[in-house]
């Protein structure tokens, strides 16, 4: 099945981002999803959206992203008012060389989460915003890059 989910929040609004994701999981195109093209909604959309409202200054007001899926293609765009940040080249640096998340410094951890669950990511600044646009095929090549185990999303 295809289709695909459109939702703004507010990043002022305590909550919102936890309604955000609830209305996401009652739409039709993600109850289409096979689980592991479900964590990776999650994990891209609580990711960036959370780190937005954290860290998009005094300007951020609004989170909107978007959720589509063809059959074959999901892609995740997630564009906000917040200060320019490119998360694909500007993120802190993040040590790969351990295998354990939890022993990792803080910082990066869940963009590179994002990074090696989808298969390409895009960024640009238009018309005042940054949009990020993420894309994950279905059913995902045997390329030996780690897929998630499916999950809930942490919010």
């Amino acid at each position: 099945m295809s289709g695909s989910f459109t939702h703004t929040l507010n990043c002022r609004q305590p909550g919102s981002l936890q309604s955000g994701l609830r209305a996401l999981e009652h739409s039709r195109v993600y109850a289409s999803l096979p689980p592991a093209l479900r964590f990776v909604a999650d994990l891209v959309l609580d990711e960036l959206a959370s780190n937005t409202i954290k860290y998009g200054g005094p300007d951020c007001h609004e989170v909107r992203f978007e959720l589509d899926f063809d059959g074959k293609v999901m892609r995740v765009s997630v564009a906000d008012d917040g200060s320019p940040f490119n998360p694909w080249q500007e993120a802190p640096a993040v040590e790969t060389d351990t295998t354990d998340l939890a022993s990792m410094k803080i910082g990066g951890r869940g963009l590179l989460m994002i990074v090696q669950a989808t298969d390409s990511q895009h960024y640009e600044r238009r018309h005042g915003k940054n949009i990020s646009t993420l894309s994950r095929r279905w059913p995902r090549p045997h390329d030996g890059t780690p897929t998630p185990p499916p999950g809930p999303h942490s919010a």
